[in-house]
């Protein structure tokens, strides 16, 4: 090997002092570094004839002297200079090409070319292989939805100059750590205290080797790990491997033909090397030279260079020429040894082919070499047998889950046994339900248990730490499951996931304020013993009134004729209580009594009425005032103010956290000012300055720290506020599905220290990525979308309240109400007093009229029915029947006003007549059969008989009239209406 080396050496001292005889087309600056990890690429560099190469070494120490080597090397003539150098010296190399015409051409990453560098017209880009092959990594994570892994790089892959950006795009959870001689040790152990379950060794055959044997010697778990080799070299050995160790390996995949090609240009004359190993770089060198080789022609020129930091003006012909190497190179297709190179727009790279293998060692011996597929940049993995999985079987893990089960709604305990000896709850909730759905899609059993204090988690003043986060960082449980609040002092000794709930600050929860909504909510301005006495003394001077307008002389209705004023007011019990009412009114009371005494009376009434409204608009006008000035706690800062209720967070929240670190920092500023202050140092300006703040903190979270009173259970806080003892500060979302469920509470003030929520896990542990993978996906899912509604809109729990009045702006129509009930009452019995008066003075005489109609029907219909059967036809008394004298039989007649004639035959003429007309109407009717008579009992004749000549009845409205022959003839044809005590009965009864 040293021989090897040392002749290597000989023949490129020996080309390049011929190169500086006769120059060279292509100038290749060469790192040192790549030099060092392919041995042959500095041969096949300087020694290519066709196009004519010179080589340079560079080392990112010597910056200056490679750059007056290139300079050399460019006076003595040159068209193209290739850039695989160190990105230190690249920056400078692309300046000169620049100044002095050049083709520039550099072998670097894409991520370390600037943007003006692809404004050059004579500028290339070549991709290296290597930062192609990184690639396959992000897709191995993705396939395997992998997850807290290590990234173990060494310099063959250029990864401590090119931004580590090998899985972007891929949500997991990483970290690099670069291969050293000194630091194997620390890597394994950072390895072991992160549960690492998946390493990526992106390095040199040599140290991939290395690592893996270090594994498995100080990895109690590395069978249970995933191991990664990804490798320029062909293959991996690992000699000290003295267990069992089972690899992915990922290298290149070389094509037949252009492997035997390139084997043979090895072992060709001109290189005779010994070693056919093919490494990634050489053999992409070789196919670089391959395609210089077929589509460039160049000629030698000369460049006069008078120093190398000056400028040189560029000829025409130096354009023509620059101008046709890149048309030569603008259209490149190359069959690569590792797969095929291609160019476009000035940018070339190769589409390298990788393949991957299963390799176990056991002992330090391949026991097993397996192909599982190949992988390219633009179809990605494509495996063999359809194999789903690159990893090994992961068995089924149980976790330890730590709960506090006494946030509603987002977790809580929910008792579905209890037999008297044994009880067993089921916890559920949002934080439950997500927590299920991420345990089914990453397939993991877990087991609940309630933290023993029953809080999340905070710093004891002694630095320890309780709760949830306390059985964390003792390893007892896995996963904390609730709620929790991310702050950055957990985030120091826990890991959080992503945040599954938008940040949520911290509210007040209080009994919700009532207002007494009555409608005779303006009579409790006054006591009821004061209404009591308003009305007995208006009843009182009510009577007082009647009984002096009554007994009094000089009253109007005792003295009519003295005095009379415009109204003659008779001053009844009515007319008292009338009086007394509209007197307390705007109206008036109308006309005074005409006495003295009375007037006495009804002034008095007057001066005590005035009085009484002049009291109660007052204390109307002052109880609807206070009523409004009445505001509620509505902040912070007016619970401090206040000392009827008590107030302050439950124990072991964060709420309560956040407090105390308020007071913290208001008693460090404290501290600093009166350090300030007390400084002899300072001069008399500055101690001045100083003084402009007596005490520049407030102390509003020392004084309401001070003050503060601190359940140790929801439950018990939630009593004390229904009660209306406690002022509840806590998180909004807590407090918001209070005020959800229970209408006797209401949240106020706004939200202050938001902070969002999460799950949290042990600090290292890969369930941190795994989890925030499945909550991201459910996110973008929606699917939190849908828990959110399901535990908050759609609540089974969740209560229709009515709606609060604001009184501070206005009087609600609840509180005025009473006044119009005053209207509708007043309506009310307005309208029962109409429907009594119409029903006595309309009504009831038509009904009284219709019933003496009916009975005077009745008894004529009989008196008809009876005179029918008589054969009398003879009109003894024709003077008194004038209408009917020429009838000799029965008859009736009747006319158009409803008057009847009726004759008997019988030696007497009866007629019976009625009419409805009025009594201007009756007595013009009354001609028409004997005329009315003043009385239904008849009159005197002149000879003294006493009998019923005619007759009408009348009740005020109508009247009913008669026309009878004597009572005698009647009672001796109708003998059962003659009452012989009483005369002129027939006529009554009838």
């Amino acid at each position: 090997m040293v021989t090897t080396t040392m002749l290597a050496f000989i023949l490129v001292a020996a080309w390049a002092a011929l190169s500086n005889v006769r120059g060279a087309d292509i100038v290749t600056v060469l790192d040192k570094q790549v030099a060092d990890l392919n041995r042959y690429l500095e041969i096949m560099l300087s020694v290519e004839k066709k196009p004519n190469m010179s080589l340079v070494i560079s080392t990112e120490n010597y910056t200056l002297e490679t750059f007056e080597s290139v300079c050399d090397e460019v006076r003595n003539g040159a068209s193209i200079l290739l850039d695989v150098s160190s990105p230190t010296v690249g920056p400078l190399l692309r300046s000169f090409a620049r100044a002095h015409g050049l083709v520039f051409m550099t072998i670097m990453d894409e991520s370390l070319v600037l943007p003006s560098d692809m404004d050059d017209a004579f500028f290339i880009q070549i991709q290296p292989p290597g930062s192609v092959m990184l690639k396959i990594i992000a897709d191995i994570i993705a396939f395997d939805n992998l997850t807290n892994i290590a990234i173990l790089y060494d310099n063959s892959f250029n990864l401590h100059n090119i931004p580590r950006r090998i899985v972007s795009g891929v949500l997991s959870h990483h970290i690099y750590l670069e291969i050293e001689d000194t630091g194997m040790t620390s890597m394994m152990n950072s390895i072991k205290e992160l549960e690492i379950e998946n390493v990526f060794i992106v390095a040199s055959s040599t140290n991939a080797a290395r690592v893996l044997a270090m594994g498995s010697q100080n990895l109690p778990l590395y069978k249970e790990m995933n191991w990664f080799v990804v490798t320029k070299d062909p293959s991996v050995k690992c000699l000290l491997c003295t267990k069992e160790m089972r690899v992915v390996l990922a290298g290149g995949y070389q094509t037949l033909q252009q492997k035997i090609n390139y084997t043979n240009y090895l072992k060709s004359e001109s290189m005779h090397f010994r070693d056919s190993e093919i490494r990634i770089d050489e053999a992409f060198a070789y196919d670089l030279m391959r395609i210089f080789k077929a589509n460039l022609s160049l000629k030698r020129r000369a460049v006069e260079i008078d120093g190398c930091y000056g400028n040189k003006n560029i000829t025409n012909e130096t354009l023509r020429m620059n101008a046709g190497i890149m048309t030569n190179l603008s259209d490149v297709k190359h069959e690569g040894v590792f797969g095929p190179i291609v160019s476009t727009n000035g940018y070339i790279r190769q589409k390298i082919k990788m393949k991957l293998q299963k390799v176990i060692f056991r002992n330090g011996v391949l026991e097993e070499l397996k192909s599982l597929g190949h992988w390219t940049e633009a179809q990605g993995l494509n495996l063999s047998n359809n194999l789903k999985s690159l990893i090994r079987e992961k068995q089924k893990k149980t976790y330890r889950v730590v709960v506090i089960p006494d946030y509603e709604p987002f977790i809580y305990r929910e008792k579905v046994f209890d037999n008297g000896t044994e009880t067993r709850y089921e916890y559920k909730g949002l934080c439950v339900d997500l927590f299920k759905e991420i345990a089914e899609r990453l397939d993991f059993d877990y087991d609940f248990y309630e933290s023993e204090d029953g809080y999340f988690g905070s710093l004891n003043d002694d630095g320890t730490w309780n709760g949830a986060i306390h059985e964390l960082i003792e390893k007892k449980a896995d996963i904390a499951v609730g709620p929790i609040s991310v702050m950055s002092e957990r985030e120091n000794v826990v890991d959080f996931t992503v945040p599954f709930h938008e940040p949520v600050g911290l509210t007040i929860l209080m009994k919700k304020s009532k207002f007494e909504y009555t409608l005779h909510r303006f009579l409790s301005v006054l006591e009821p013993e004061v209404w009591g006495c308003i009305v007995a003394s208006y009843f009182l001077f009510s009577v007082l009134m009647w009984l002096f307008d009554k007994f009094s002389p000089f009253s109007y209705q005792n003295n009519p004729d003295r005095g009379a004023g415009p109204e003659k007011r008779i001053f009844t019990l009515k007319e008292g209580i009338w009086f007394c009412m509209t007197s307390l009114t705007p109206q008036g009371g109308g006309e005074a009594p005409k006495a003295v005494s009375g007037r006495l009376v009804a002034a008095t009434w007057w001066l005590y009425g005035f009085l009484l409204v002049a009291f109660y608009t007052a204390n109307l006008a002052a109880f609807l005032t206070v009523t409004r000035l009445e505001t509620p706690i509505t902040s912070l800062e007016d619970l401090s103010k206040q000392q009827s209720v008590k107030y302050g967070p439950i124990k072991g929240t964060s709420a309560l956290i956040y407090f105390n670190r308020m007071k913290e920092i208001e008693e460090q500023f404290y501290r600093i000012w009166k350090d300030m202050s007390l400084n002899d140092s300072l001069d008399a300006v500055a101690r001045a300055k100083l003084a402009v703040w007596d005490y520049p903190v407030s102390e509003q979270f020392t004084k309401l720290i001070s003050r503060m009173y601190n359940p140790n259970t929801t439950s018990e806080a939630m009593d004390m506020v229904r009660r209306g003892e406690l002022a509840l500060i806590d998180d909004r979302s807590r407090n918001r599905y209070q005020v959800l469920t229970d209408c006797n509470v209401e949240e106020i003030g706004e939200e202050f220290s938001r902070k969002p929520f999460a799950f949290a896990v042990t600090q290292g542990s890969p369930l941190r990525a795994q989890m925030s993978n499945v909550i991201l996906e459910l996110s973008n899912n929606r699917y939190l979308e849908d828990l959110t509604n399901k535990w908050w809109d759609s609540n089974e729990l969740k209560k229709e309240c009515d709606r609060i009045e604001d009184e501070s702006d206005g009087i609600s129509i609840e509180n005025i109400g009473g006044v119009f009930l005053v209207i509708a009452i007043g309506t009310g019995m307005s309208l029962i007093a109409f429907v009594v008066e119409y029903y006595y003075y309309k009504i009831k005489p038509l009904k009284e009229e219709r019933l003496y109609k009916m009975r005077g029907r009745t008894n004529v219909s009989r008196i008809r029915s009876e005179v029918s059967l008589d054969n009398v036809d003879v009109d003894r008394n024709t003077s008194r029947t004038p209408d009917c004298m020429n009838t000799m039989t029965l008859s009736t007649t009747r006319s158009d006003s409803s008057d009847s004639c009726v004759k008997f035959s019988s030696g007497n003429t009866a007629s019976y007549r009625r009419s409805k007309k009025k009594v201007s109407n009756a007595h013009s009717t009354s001609s028409h059969c004997n005329g009315i008579a003043n009385g239904i009992n008849g009159r005197h004749n002149n000879n003294g008989d006493h009998r019923h000549s005619n007759g009408h009845v009348s009740n005020g409205v109508t009247n009913s009239i008669f026309t009878y022959d004597s009572d005698e003839d009647m009672s001796v044809k109708y003998p059962d209406l003659h009452d012989p005590e009483r005369k002129s009965v027939f006529s009554e009864k009838l």
